[in-house]
């Protein structure tokens, strides 16, 4: 479902969802001031980024959050099982 988000992690050929993926990773940032994901290397970060939902704080209206959820499906994302990055596959 999310095969997008595998590619790039492998450094794939990817489709224009990364885009909307990245639109809302920015708008979160811009909102926030920080990036939604983290880690203390690539492969933690990878991690982060396929099984933990982005935290908003308590000030982000439920409005903003909404608008970054559905243009970069960034609640979506953290479906996979994968403990290490070679376990993801293309679903």
């Amino acid at each position: 479902m999310y095969e997008w988000l595998f590619q790039i992690l492998r450094y794939k050929p990817y489709n224009h969802m990364v885009d909307w993926w990245s639109y809302g990773v920015l708008l979160y940032e811009m909102l926030i001031g920080q990036p939604p994901y983290d880690g203390e290397d690539e492969d933690e970060l990878f991690l982060a980024i396929i099984h933990d939902p982005p935290a908003f704080p308590w000030n982000v209206t439920k409005e903003a959050q909404s608008i970054v959820k559905g243009v970069s499906l960034l609640d979506s994302v953290n479906s996979s099982h994968a403990t290490t990055l070679s376990d993801c596959t293309v679903e």
